[in-house]
């Protein structure tokens, strides 16, 4: 598959990219301009599937490969000029022809404002299978771009059919549409149980869709972040052999768990209910787990998170520190399958909980953002510390009550992963309260 080029200039390799997200492929591989036109044409043949509120960034999927999705991003933190400099002549759903105008923006403008006015061009897929999706540069290819007709780079994409054996096969996509059963939305127990399930489709990308939003549906975290609440309307796609079995395996566990109907709340409601900030700093505000009347001196129970500095980050080897983060996560996988098959059976509710903590340290987005840090010479460590704060930023930044509050979740699995790293016991972070009298204990969240 061709990609041609969509502005002339010259190119710039991503490791030379002034931006983590891009220099290591966490948003796709492919390449850069530093760019000596100011108009955005388009590399493929293929449909609108986002524009950027903004209009510095563009998602285009191929016709040629629906599978294909390619970036371009307009510049580096470009997002802070707030649309100022760009002028966009495309939409949502738009289908667009090879060379066709895309975007129009004030070169000089953001040469001065952005950090840098280098454009991205890449292939979305890459980061999920970058075995399938492999970038080739034209040998012949110069370092200075001044035909748009030119090649800017070659897609090949490796053939599923190699894989099967002759016979009847189930290749290609999948996809359809519902409005969201659960009553509770996606939040983290059923967003832990879409991506066990997706977990288990190996052979493609299993997707949920929100508007413009794509979550992939093997990271429970990218299922949160989507913050889909009850009716809203999603699409369930996947690729590959077995997709059509995949998406109707998980529209039935979705319908399956929409007989849990409590009094549905809107993330409005909930933030209105789970308590504004009290005027009088010695008024505790939370939610009742137990009824009843209980009077005593009150205690605030709070621990203090391990912070990995900076200094313990350097000179880090890639291949000693992956091994060592694998470990980690494993033995605190293993720690909470002990701990759940020490509880009482009927105890569901408990059960699903770890169960989310298991699904958390699973998590692909979350292991890609550490691996990208080790990869650049940060220790396990700080490179896991790294990657839970951003899941976490990710999730808090969320407008829906429910789904921020699963950063407590990603938290408590971080600090565990940071203690197994640190040679640390759990023991050491859970000190006897000498308490006598009558005490009521106040605490954010206590974790296992």
């Amino acid at each position: 598959m061709k990609i041609t080029a969509p502005l002339k200039g010259v190119l710039v390799p991503l490791n030379l990219i002034n931006d983590a997200v891009f220099s290591q492929k966490m948003a796709g591989d492919g390449i850069a301009i530093d760019p000596a036109s100011n108009i955005l044409i388009a590399p493929i043949n293929g449909t609108v599937t986002f524009i950027h509120p903004c209009q510095h960034a563009v998602t285009l999927k191929s016709s040629e490969h629906p599978d294909v999705e390619i970036l371009i991003h307009i510049g580096v933190d470009t997002i802070k000029l707030k649309g100022q400099g760009f002028e966009s002549f495309i939409k949502n759903g738009d289908t667009v022809k090879v060379g066709q105008k895309l975007i129009e923006f004030d070169l000089d403008f953001i040469s001065q404002k952005a950090k840098s006015p280098h454009t991205l061009i890449l292939v979305t897929n890459t980061v999920e299978n970058s075995m399938k999706y492999q970038i080739q540069f034209p040998e012949s290819s110069n370092s200075f771009i001044t035909d748009l007709k030119s090649t800017l780079f070659n897609l090949n994409i490796s053939s599923l059919e190699s894989k099967t054996a002759t016979g009847p096969t189930n290749l290609g996509s999948y996809k359809q549409t519902l409005a969201c059963p659960v009553a509770s939305g996606l939040h983290a127990r059923p967003a832990s149980m879409i991506a066990q399930l997706a977990l288990k489709y190996t052979d493609g990308v299993v997707e949920i869709k929100k508007g413009s939003q794509r979550a992939n549906a093997k990271s429970l975290t990218s299922l949160m972040a989507l913050s889909v609440t009850f009716n809203e309307q999603i699409e369930i796609s996947a690729s590959g052999a077995h997709a059509e079995t995949t998406v109707k395996a998980l529209v039935n566990l979705l319908n399956s768990l929409n007989h849990d109907k409590p009094a549905a709340m809107t993330p409005q409601t909930a933030h209105a209910a789970s308590a504004a900030t009290p005027k009088d700093a010695n008024i505790y505000t939370g939610i009742t787990v137990a009824t009843g009347d209980v009077q005593g001196q009150i205690w605030q129970f709070q621990t203090n998170d391990i912070v990995v500095t900076d200094s313990q980050s350097k000179n880090s080897n890639s291949e000693n520190e992956s091994p060592r983060l694998k470990k980690a996560i494993s033995e605190a996988q293993s720690q909470i399958e002990t701990t759940i098959t020490s509880l009482d059976p009927k105890d569901s509710v408990k059960k699903s909980i770890y169960q989310a903590h298991l699904e958390l340290l699973n998590d692909p987005e979350i292991w890609t953002l550490a691996l990208a840090k080790m990869n650049s010479g940060s220790s396990a460590e700080y490179s896991w510390q790294q990657a839970i704060d951003k899941t976490k930023s990710i999730l808090t930044a969320l407008k829906n009550e429910v789904m921020a509050e699963r950063a407590h979740d990603v938290r408590d699995i971080g600090q565990k992963v940071l203690r197994i790293l640190l040679q640390l016991s759990d023991k050491d972070f859970s000190k006897k309260l000498n308490l006598s009298g009558a005490h009521v204990l106040v605490a954010r969240n206590l974790k296992y």
